[in-house]
């Protein structure tokens, strides 16, 4: 009896530790001070964050969604062990420089804010495995330099960018690319280098041509080119072993079926003002 009652006492001991490092409210984030592992904070209206994070220097993960926060204090950048950063659907305007901070930053989701300006900086944080940037305004994505490279997934979808960043083909763990919804005219020949792509989403651009060297992504799996400008796809896309859903609009002149891969590849014709069609979206 003793012996279940140790262990039972145990075990809560365990879940209130775990609890404890998780704060709902500023009130209990300050009682924890140096223990906090994670902020969330969701649904509050909250326009803006107090500026204390440096009382939280090993918080690990911050959920900020649906609130209406503006802008980021400074003390929030001191917060280095940063690994998930959650802002989805508040008012951010522009990332800065600073987010470089964040060198141990694995994810991060920005999806549905103001933002107008990204920083180089996010793209070139080396642990970032992915980055969600969806429905802003985003126009321009610079170049940035990387030395080691960790992202799998970019979401860029729903944003007015004109083209992509020449640093972005060098992603050799990319997998999953959607820039669905901007204002792309060009996708260069360096798309062969993403030799892990699997997941690429185009439509709803202004494309010219889709290049020939996509046909090098041999992982490729599911391509959207539903509305993306181009009215002739390149037959070398037939010949990619692993293809299987292919989406293009009714003005599309699709490349011939492969003999070899005609019980995997299918070409889906997309109805104009059909939405969604496709399980990501």
């Amino acid at each position: 009896m003793y012996r279940h009652v140790l262990m039972l006492c145990l075990f809560l001991g365990i879940r209130l530790a775990c609890t404890a490092q998780t704060a709902t409210s500023w009130e209990d984030a300050k009682d924890q001070g140096l223990a906090l592992k994670k902020i969330k904070i969701v649904h509050e209206h909250l326009q803006a964050l107090p500026d204390i994070f440096n009382l939280f220097p090993n918080l690990e993960e911050v959920d900020f969604s649906n609130n209406r926060i503006q802008s980021l204090p400074p003390s929030f950048y001191s917060c280095k062990k940063l690994k998930v950063i959650n802002f989805f659907n508040n008012q951010l305007a522009v990332i800065n420089d600073s987010i470089a901070a964040f060198q141990d930053l694995e994810y991060i989701s920005l999806n549905a804010n103001e933002l107008v300006q990204v920083s180089a900086a996010l793209f070139s944080l080396p642990r970032l495995t992915e980055i969600h940037l969806r429905h802003n305004q985003i126009k321009h994505l610079s170049n940035y330099d990387k030395t080691n490279s960790a992202l799998k997934k970019v979401d860029i979808s729903f944003n007015k960018i004109d083209s992509l960043p020449a640093s972005i083909y060098n992603e050799k763990k990319l997998s999953y690319l959607d820039a669905y919804n901007n204002e792309l005219a060009f996708i260069s020949s360096d798309i062969k280098n993403l030799s892990s792509l699997k997941f690429l989403f185009l439509g709803r651009n202004h494309l010219k041509y889709i290049p020939e060297e996509l046909a090098f992504c041999n992982l490729l799996q599911e391509l959207d080119l539903v509305y993306c400008g181009v009215i002739n796809l390149p037959q070398s896309l037939s010949y990619l072993p692993k293809l299987e859903l292919v989406y293009i609009d009714n003005r599309t002149i699709p490349f011939y079926s492969n003999l070899r891969m005609r019980y995997r590849q299918t070409i889906q014709v997309i109805p104009n003002g059909q939405y969604p069609y496709r399980f990501s979206q």
